[in-house]
């Protein structure tokens, strides 16, 4: 059966487009590991010694399917971003300190456009082969040549070269679009390959297909699809402190490399603490919630409610009360810019023009803000599993706290640090500078509080709030936005669609108002990276054509500038003025409505068999499960305490 439908697949492979090629080419990967797993079953492993095994869960679900580092999707933990067991980054990002600490990179330093990073001595690949600075330019130069999930560095790179030294390799910053923000970003997140594993493979896919023109896309297509059909399954070449020993449809494991480079180098030759870890491969949240509970889980990155009621079990969090997280990522409602055409319905028996203009309208979106009960959304939606919002952008604790300015939310609309549990008396407020701006109200059978009216008499349409079906916490959040949002005559209404069609819907623009995460992840270019996901018109295009980022289509030349400038200015005062500027344009304009904040990684742990988590009375490691970027060096400090 197999062989007749990769016949098929390869018979008609060049009649076809290249979305259904990759398409087809995924299906065909995901089939073969399926038949793989039920012709020849789990790989046979043994009950590993529970005083030398951390058990991990939250980071993969369904059965690997491929261990390429070089692939985005699909891919497996642990070969998933930010989780340096295997492959690594020249440098780990530090969530608590805002600081790049060293991993490949010994020590990085920009000078103008050049970006020179030191390479450590003596580093190897689990094969033992050197990795030298001839590995790093072979990462990113496949980078260029491909379009990989990092192709998109070089906007900003000009080119990459070994500076007089065979330890150190210098990036030339692109001076027309010179952003040093990014370019720390992908010193933490682009990993290392090696180049005497992936070059036969690329150079034998060049000459398999010598026919296509080189250059072309056609050609770059074809070498990248052949470089990713690779799965690393039986063996994969890394640098890290583990490899892949074993795994199934059932779990995950590594085995710690007790010759890892890096022992020497930065933790003074000792060894991490875990000989193994093992990912279980759980189908729900509430199973790994189980098995940390009853102590066959050490760490886990799932959504745990009532953290609290867990502790009396051994469970400990980073905080040990609320919010029990560090907040990292800011969920909130897309604003469509380019609202769609006016209508014509029967309101109150007669015909009425309806509008979704409003939309693009600050002092209406201001309104929207300030309807919502943000208090309520951050108890139920999230458990209080993070403080309270502030009006802006800018996460208000942490690293960001420093460009925090609340007396400039009291300057605009009606939310702000002083009503922010006053909800009634936000609403009064805000409909008064509805008023002011020649609002008026008129009756809605639907509504008690009747329904918005424009300044020239059209009436607002309905506006719908649209969130990925399923997902809880949004929906507890979007139900309570379309609450606030009637209680000042806005017709809003809940949209839970298939999570398919949401990310369609998403980067084609078709939505009044979306949930979405911006900048989910925490990279050194926080907060600058999350307003650019909201408010730069770079890369925008109109109603219909997908897009990846700022699908609300907003567009204003000031935020464009301001986010240029923020990554050349020099000193820590310039930077803090003009982040506190572009705060305070978001906060006037309200391109987007933040919701509440997030923690970007769960993190819990049981101490029923390891002791020594970082928490927040021992910050020796930011809270990262211990494998994600610089929460990594926890392994090396955990350990089981000897038996009495």
């Amino acid at each position: 059966m197999l062989i007749v439908i990769l016949y098929f697949v390869y018979r008609n492979y060049y009649d076809i487009s290249l979305k259904v090629q990759m398409k087809l080419l995924q299906f065909t990967l995901s089939l073969f590991m399926l038949l793989f797993f039920v012709a020849c079953g789990p790989k046979k492993g043994v009950d590993y010694p529970r005083n030398e095994t951390l058990y991990v869960g939250g980071f993969q679900n369904g059965a690997p399917v491929s261990f390429n580092p070089l692939s985005d999707w699909p891919v497996s933990w642990p070969v998933t971003g930010g989780v340096n067991l295997v492959y690594e980054t020249l440098f780990n990002f530090n969530t608590l300190t805002g600081e790049l600490e060293p991993l490949i990179g010994e020590s990085y330093e920009l000078d103008g456009l050049e970006l020179t990073v030191n390479l450590q001595n003596d580093v190897k690949w689990s094969d033992k082969t050197p990795l030298t600075v001839d590995d790093v330019l072979y990462t990113f130069y496949l980078h260029k040549r491909y379009q990989t999930l990092h192709h998109t560095i070089w906007r900003f790179i000009d080119t990459v070269m070994v500076n007089g030294s065979d330890k150190s390799v210098t990036f030339r910053l692109d001076k027309s679009n010179y952003n040093p923000l990014t370019i720390k970003d992908m010193l933490a997140t682009v990993a290392v390959l090696p180049k005497h594993v992936y070059s036969p493979i690329e150079e034998s896919a060049k000459k398999k297909h010598v026919g296509l023109k080189r250059g072309h896309v056609a050609f770059q297509t074809k070498v990248l699809e052949e470089m990713l059909f690779p799965t690393f399954m039986d063996k994969s070449v890394g640098s890290g402190p583990y490899v892949i020993y074993e795994y199934s449809d059932k779990r995950i494991v590594l085995l710690r490399d007790d010759a890892y480079w890096g022992n020497n180098i930065l933790f003074s030759g000792r060894m991490p603490a875990p000989k193994y870890i093992i990912h279980p491969l759980y189908e729900t949240d509430e199973e790994y919630n189980r098995a940390l509970l009853e102590g066959n889980l050490d760490v886990s990155a799932t959504y745990c409610p009532m953290i609290w009621n867990m502790k009396k079990n051994g469970v400990g969090i980073w905080e040990s009360s609320e919010p029990y997280y560090i907040p990292g990522s800011v969920p909130s409602l897309l604003v469509q810019h380019i609202p769609s055409a006016d209508t014509q319905i029967v309101l109150n028996n007669g015909a009425t023009t309806v509008t979704k203009e409003p939309l693009k309208t600050a002092v209406f979106r201001r309104a929207l803000a300030s309807s919502i009960d943000y208090e309520m959304i951050r108890k139920r939606a999230i458990q209080g599993y993070a403080p309270a919002i502030s009006p802006g952008f800018v996460i208000n604790s942490g690293i960001e706290k420093i460009y925090c300015d609340d007396s400039i939310a009291n300057l605009y609309g009606s939310f702000n640090s002083k009503n922010y549990g006053d909800l009634k008396s936000r609403q009064n407020s805000l409909k008064k500078e509805l008023r002011d701006s020649g609002y008026t109200w008129r009756e809605d059978p639907t509504n008690p509080a009747g329904r918005l009216v424009l300044p020239d008499g059209r009436v607002l349409s309905e506006l719908k709030i649209t969130s990925p079906k399923g997902w809880s916490d949004w929906e507890i959040a979007v139900q309570i936005v379309v609450a606030g949002m009637r209680n000042i005559g806005v017709p809003a209404v809940a949209d839970f669609i298939d999570e398919d069609l949401y990310w369609t819907n998403l980067g084609l623009g078709k939505f009044d108002l979306i949930m979405k995460t911006p900048q989910a992840e925490q990279t050194p270019s926080l907060p600058w990276s999350r307003f650019e996901k909201v408010m730069s018109s770079a890369d925008i295009d109109s109603i219909g054509v997908f897009i990846y980022t700022n699908e609300g289509r907003y567009v204003n030349p000031v935020a464009d500038s301001l986010l240029a400038v923020i990554p050349k200015l020099q000193s820590d005062s310039d930077v803090e003025l003009a982040y506190r500027a572009l705060n305070e344009l978001f906060i006037r304009d309200m391109p987007v409505i933040p919701l509440m904040y997030r923690p970007s990684m769960f993190y819990q742990f049981s101490t029923a068999v390891w002791k020594g988590f970082p928490t927040l009375d021992n910050p020796y490691a930011p809270p990262s499960c211990l494998i994600v970027a610089a929460g990594r060096k926890a392994l090396w400090e955990i350990s089981v305490p000897a038996k009495k």
